[in-house]
């Protein structure tokens, strides 16, 4: 392999590279450190307010609904009354 192609190579390979944190950069990431043929990303999670209500929905819904079932009568009744015309009254509790 003479050095010609020894050159080549390396050139080919910055290029990709160059052109493969160019793209990561164009998505948000910041060059932490680069070599010749390495390079260190990083990118800043963004909070998502959608997940943070799904998280709050599936983990503190069922202690919501747990402590309200939990406070509510334990025994429903119902009190039927029929007069002396045949009109039927319910009250429930």
């Amino acid at each position: 392999m003479s050095n010609d192609e020894v050159a080549s190579r390396t050139v080919d390979t910055r290029a990709i590279l160059q052109a493969t944190v160019r793209t990561y950069v164009q998505k948000g990431y910041l060059v932490m450190s680069q070599t010749e043929n390495t390079a260190q990303l990083t990118k800043r999670r963004k909070f998502s307010l959608f997940w943070a209500l799904i998280f709050v929905w599936t983990l503190i819904g069922p202690v919501i609904y747990f402590l309200w079932f939990a406070t509510r009568k334990k025994e429903m009744g119902a009190y039927v009354e029929v007069d002396r015309q045949g009109n039927v009254q319910v009250t429930t509790s």
